[in-house]
């Protein structure tokens, strides 16, 4: 039997963040939302259906957060993606994500 390498990392020797530090980033699902928005849409949001940057937020958020005013379509942050057919919370998504 061979002995295990002493030069494989240990706990203080890892980098990255604890699964506290990613449960206290994303405490609400607005800032979970937002973190996606930034991540898609560094440049800021773009309709994922005719590309158009003409967009308009809705207060309500009903019957989604985004509606483009070139093709009329309504979406968030999680059509087009992978996302879009799930029922997860965007929150547990973005845990997810950073773990």
């Amino acid at each position: 039997m061979s002995k295990v390498s002493k030069k494989a990392p240990g706990k203080s020797y890892r980098k990255g963040i604890s699964l506290m530090e990613v449960v206290n980033m994303f405490d609400t699902e607005e800032k979970a939302e937002q973190w996606f928005i930034e991540q898609r849409w560094p440049d800021g949001v773009v309709c994922p259906r005719c590309e158009s940057e003409n967009i308009a937020s809705r207060k309500s958020r009903k019957p989604q957060p985004f509606r483009c005013r070139a093709c009329l379509k309504d979406f968030s942050v999680k059509t087009g993606s992978l996302l879009h057919s799930s029922n997860i919370a965007v929150l547990e998504w973005a845990i997810a994500f950073y773990l």
